[in-house]
């Protein structure tokens, strides 16, 4: 048994690498490893920038504005056309029958020559809001009053045209006003 041992420690021995074999491996290894590590790393770091530059130019592009946002959805609510629920001529009269809503109907000095039909109740981004049907000149347009905030007063007045609605949004009394009115009637 200890010749078989000493056979094949001579053996693993006599295939053991000499320092200078040992040392010439471990400068092949360090050139791979950084060549490995160049061709790796530079493709990945590549493609990260390239999908950060497109993830940012997405956002950047399609981010709106909280107005937009209000826009957006002012024109979907006023697309809709919906009828009012209460049917009155007077901003006051509303007043009297939207009792739900959390702030005071305002009769805006900008739309005195309009004429009240009605309203309903509804919501602009999640705060409730009131929907009132006016006419100008036998065009109808949909004002909606929210005690809505969180908008950049320095942006106002702010205005947008979209699928043949023009949107106008106004702070007045602190409450927001947006007017939606078809553009082709």
């Amino acid at each position: 048994m200890d010749n078989l041992k000493k056979q094949l420690k001579e053996h693993f021995q006599s295939k053991a690498l000499s320092e200078g074999q040992f040392q010439s491996l471990e400068r092949i290894q360090e050139q791979k490893n950084w060549y490995y590590q160049f061709n790796f790393s530079m493709p990945m770091a590549a493609s990260f920038i390239i999908i950060f530059i497109i993830g940012l130019t997405n956002f950047i592009g399609q981010s709106k504005t909280t107005l937009q946002l209000i826009a957006g959805e002012v024109i979907y609510n006023h697309k809709k056309n919906l009828p009012s629920e209460f049917l009155v001529d007077k901003m006051s009269d509303l007043n009297n029958r939207l009792i739900k809503l959390d702030f005071q109907i305002k009769d805006s000095p900008s739309l005195a020559s309009h004429e009240v039909i009605g309203g309903r109740y509804c919501s602009i981004q999640g705060l409730n809001a009131a929907q009132i049907k006016i006419k100008k000149d036998k065009k109808v347009s949909t004002l909606y009053q929210s005690n809505f905030s969180a908008v950049d007063k320095k942006d106002l007045p702010f205005e947008l045209i979209k699928d043949d609605v023009k949107v106008e949004i106004w702070i007045e009394d602190k409450i927001l006003h947006a007017k939606a009115t078809n553009i082709i009637q």
